[in-house]
């Protein structure tokens, strides 16, 4: 599991849990009189409190907000095709190395993952046995000028290698 993926499930289960609470909340109310009193007391005599409470509502969404857009954010590849720009899916990226993994390496490394983070694509390869520098060299050497060739792609990548 990558680090996005494992930010993207607490930002979930954070979501869960506060609707959950406001609506045991709400639930709450009509069996506890005197809460509900004391609720109305503050709302209608106290409009600071209310327009605190709102204010750290309209906060705490936004926050969401901004947290679910940046975990979303950069999973296309985007470059240059002459004039236009165009963009493709991290998917599409994956399904390609695969296969050319496959072809090249077909008994040495298996790809496990490809994450773009920031315009930069990081390759994560898993081996059954460990590999030395020159097998590493030789591997990020064929895969570089693929990246170039099929997606346009000039710039570093990182190269993640599990054993």
């Amino acid at each position: 599991m990558s680090v996005r993926q494992a930010l993207l499930s607490i930002l979930q289960l954070f979501v869960l849990f506060v609707f959950f609470s406001i609506g045991l909340f709400f639930l709450a109310i009509p069996k506890l009189p005197q809460f509900q009193t004391y609720l109305e007391h503050l709302l209608l005599q106290n409009r600071e409190a209310c327009f605190q409470l709102g204010l750290a509502f309209c906060l705490a969404g936004s926050i969401l907000l901004i947290g679910f857009y940046s975990l979303n954010r950069g999973r296309y590849l985007s470059f240059r095709m002459g004039k236009n720009r165009t963009e493709i899916e991290v998917s599409l990226v994956y399904q390609t190395l695969e296969e050319f993994l496959k072809s090249r390496f077909s008994n040495e490394i298996q790809l496990v993952d490809v994450e773009l983070i920031r315009s930069k694509i990081q390759i994560q390869i898993s081996s059954k046995n460990s590999l030395q520098k020159e097998s590493l060299l030789r591997i990020e050497k064929e895969i570089a000028p693929f990246l170039r060739q099929r997606f346009g792609y000039k710039q570093l990548f990182d190269l993640i290698v599990k054993i």
